[in-house]
């Protein structure tokens, strides 16, 4: 009957562990590695201490994985956008522009504090959905003379006017119901 000393049994275990400790941190360099691509800036927010200030320029980093970068774009954002708007004398609209903005890199860490990276969504469109509506149902104020006007009305909710560079929208075309092309 063979006998099994103990040097023989801790060996193939020595093996494992090392084969666990080199896949472990192996998956630590390659999990914790972020690149924040051209134009952009991250914005590190660390699960025990929560979002740094600051930002992080584009280049590759290594972070704790358990740790989470956003990336925000800090290059001049633009979007389409319509509205269905009523004038003041029931007459239906249908507003055609742009939108264009930008954010501040350096307060952007705040931005995602208070909003997140959905900002566009949560903070852009619904204020200028708003000011369309204000401005339509101004006696004064329709039609839009003053084209390319500043889009959001500081402070908004949270939000404060440093968040942003600029945040402007553009009236590319207005056809109301009634009236054809105004």
């Amino acid at each position: 009957m063979a006998r099994i000393t103990g040097r023989k049994i801790w060996v193939p275990i020595g093996f494992a562990a090392l084969f666990a400790i080199a896949a472990g941190l192996v998956w630590l360099a390659i999990a914790g590695q972020v690149k924040i691509a051209n134009g952009h800036i991250g914005i590190l927010s660390k699960r025990f201490s929560g979002t740094q200030s600051g930002f992080l320029p584009q280049g590759s980093y290594w972070f704790a994985p358990w740790n989470n970068v956003y990336e925000y774009d800090a290059r001049p954002r633009q979007n389409r956008a319509i509205y269905n708007v009523m004038n003041v004398r029931g007459i239906a609209c249908t507003i055609y522009g742009n939108i264009s903005w930008q954010i501040t890199p350096d307060q952007a860490w705040r931005l995602h504090q208070e909003i997140g990276p959905d900002y566009p969504d949560t903070v852009i469109m619904p204020e200028f959905g708003a000011q369309l509506r204000i401005l339509a149902g101004n006696k004064s104020g329709w039609p839009p003379a003053q084209n390319n006007r500043p889009l959001l009305h500081w402070p908004y909710g949270r939000v404060k006017r440093e968040y942003f560079k600029y945040a402007r929208f553009h009236f590319t075309d207005i056809i109301c119901e009634q009236a054809g092309v105004i």
